[in-house]
């Protein structure tokens, strides 16, 4: 919500394995917190897939969380 973390990842292996379909642009997901109640709506607005070699650095600091590092 505080828009540090502007991106998300999964692996396309874990979609096939569970015969899930792989994300929408337009998709929308319910955010909740530790006690289950929901505090915001995710709409994706990009989907694109990539080998992990080739991640680029921008995605990754979007991505991550933390100290914000890319090493």
């Amino acid at each position: 919500m505080a828009g540090k973390k502007t991106a998300s990842c999964s692996l396309k292996q874990a979609y096939l394995i569970e015969n899930e379909p792989l994300p929408e642009v337009g998709r929308l997901t319910v955010v909740l917190n530790w006690a289950q109640e929901p505090v915001c709506i995710v709409r994706l607005t990009q989907v694109s897939t990539a080998p992990f070699n080739e991640v680029t650095e921008d995605f990754a600091r979007a991505e991550g969380e933390g100290d914000a590092s890319y090493t």
